[in-house]
């Protein structure tokens, strides 16, 4: 009997079916070549393919596994296809390439091919168009799925390093991300710079009591034990290298408002987002409205009363940044939000969820100056956005705006005088309007204002037009007319020491019918 007679090799069948399914091309992900091509005889064709077996055909050989039977190691899942080249290197190093990898190359193989089939290759045409578009900045043809084609031609190149890792490679707002995943145990060494000791040291701490992500500066760490690890931290210089905590679960935070009668409720979008755990506390973070709200928040283990939760909620005004004004997405909805809660002083509720489990409901969270400072934020823009709207002015939302305790309350009276809330009894008054006047040469105002013994309609206009910043555009204000229609003069002064050209001041005193109504200037 030969040796040939104890091995389980594949069938003509099968080994044809294992070369189609991949388009004669290597399965090596980091290979590809094409295995079959043409001879100078024109019946012929060579072909530099082997239907290598994954679990060795007999005894003795690489990844051999005593519990397959004869018709498993024969079978097609038991093959994969590749070069020659390729097929002598996992055979010669069975530990390097296990069963595993070489199952996830065929996968993956597959599924390339099958992505490819019924597709034009690249040409030379498309080679020279992409040397060009990096010579020059300007492509001879439009190539849509260029950074794409670049990340993934990235993450094949460091794999190709060490096949023990899959590597993500993406680009966003001008940083380049690598996600690094290991498929299997992987041994080396990890040292930190003696400079960032402390600071790794405390980072990790963290990490293992919070399960906050340790950052830190790429410069601190240096691995070895994989050329592909090595080859990262060698180039990154200006990076930054974080551990992610893998104790994270999706959550959704729910928070509602109920009114202090009970009758009413306001819901708030559900807050998704995800949970993590440290030895010491969990935190959550989660977003809604397109990632405009975060709401987050950690609690100790050892604090066993989840009721009062101490949280923050952030906004994102950069997403608004080019809206108009008038229409900036979920605005009102927040800002009802917080008017309900601020001013209103509506109940808070929350509860939270795990994978649709509750976890506990909350009642009365508490919260700090930074949410009532986040809505006189608010309260600014939507005066803002009133008056804009009332003058017919549209204007883009720009987050770099700034505004003074003057200019809200200067939106306030115009806001209320466009709004019809603009008249107001004596009772209203704070304090009693007065006003500067000029002596005549004879004295004559003076004499007037002295001897007026019936109540009398006053108007007050501001002489001087105001400008406001509106998110980097320069607006005049209407005038305001103030009116008061029920008041007596009363001087402040001795009048017979007044002289001609003199001020002097007057204090208008309100009967008890006056009104003061607040218009604009027509």
């Amino acid at each position: 009997m030969s040796a040939n007679d104890n091995r389980d090799d594949f069938t003509q069948d099968t080994i044809t079916r294992l070369r189609s399914r991949v388009t004669n091309r290597c399965s090596n992900p980091a290979c590809r070549v094409p295995t079959t091509g043409p001879t100078t005889d024109p019946q012929k064709f060579n072909n530099i393919g082997v239907a290598a077996h994954i679990c060795a055909a007999a005894p003795g050989g690489p990844r051999y596994d005593v519990t397959m039977t004869s018709e498993q190691r024969k079978n097609i899942e038991n093959g994969i296809w590749l070069c020659s080249s390729c097929s002598t290197d996992i055979d010669r190093d069975p530990t390097l390439y296990t069963k595993e990898i070489l199952h996830q190359w065929k996968t993956e193989a597959e599924r390339l091919a099958r992505e490819e089939m019924g597709q034009k290759l690249p040409s030379k045409n498309d080679v020279i168009n992409t040397v060009a578009a990096a010579l020059t900045g300007l492509p001879t043809s439009f190539i849509p799925n260029a950074i794409e084609n670049v990340c993934e031609a990235s993450s094949r190149a460091l794999e190709s390093l060490d096949p023990r890792f899959k590597v993500k490679a993406s680009f966003e707002k001008g940083h380049t991300a690598f996600s690094i995943y290991a498929k299997e145990n992987v041994k080396g060494n990890f040292v930190i710079n003696s400079d960032f000791g402390q600071e790794f040291t405390d980072k990790y701490k963290d990490l293992i009591a919070h399960g906050k992500t340790l950052e830190i500066d790429s410069r601190a760490i240096k691995i070895t034990g994989s050329k592909l690890l090595e080859e990262i931290f060698a180039e990154t210089n200006k990076g930054v290298f974080k551990i992610i905590s893998s104790l994270k679960k999706p959550a959704i935070q729910k928070l509602w408002l109920v009114s202090k009668d009970k009758s009413n409720v306001f819901i708030l979008d559900d807050l998704v987002g995800e949970i993590t755990l440290g030895k010491d506390s969990f935190s959550f973070k989660g977003y809604a409205f397109n990632r405009l709200l975060e709401f987050s928040f950690t609690h100790l283990h050892s604090d066993i009363n989840l009721k009062d939760l101490n949280f923050s909620i952030m906004v994102d005004f950069n997403c608004w940044n080019g809206q108009p004004v008038s229409s900036m997405q979920y605005f009102d909805k927040l800002y009802k939000f917080l008017e309900l809660l601020i001013v209103e002083e509506w109940q808070l509720l929350t509860k939270f969820e795990i994978e649709g489990k509750e976890i506990f409901t909350g009642n009365s969270p508490k919260f700090g100056d930074g949410l009532r400072n986040l809505y006189v934020t608010f309260r600014y823009i939507y005066l803002a956005k009133e008056v804009l709207n009332y003058m017919g002015i549209e204007l883009p939302f720009d987050s770099n705006f700034e505004y003074s305790d003057d200019v809200h309350n200067l939106l306030w009276e115009i806001y209320k005088v466009t709004t019809g809330q603009n008249i107001y009894s004596a009772d209203d008054i704070d304090g009693n309007p007065s006003c500067v006047f000029i002596a005549d040469d004879q004295l004559h105002n003076v004499n007037y204002i002295s001897n007026v013994t019936e109540a009398s309609a006053i108007k007050l206009e501001q002489q001087i037009t105001q400008e406001i910043d509106f998110f980097g555009h320069k607006i005049a204000m209407p005038t305001l007319v103030h009116t008061f229609t029920k008041v007596k003069p009363r001087l402040t002064v001795d009048i017979s020491s007044i002289l001609p050209s003199q001020e002097f001041s007057v204090e208008w005193i309100p009967e008890k019918d006056c009104q003061y109504v607040i218009n604009l200037k027509t």
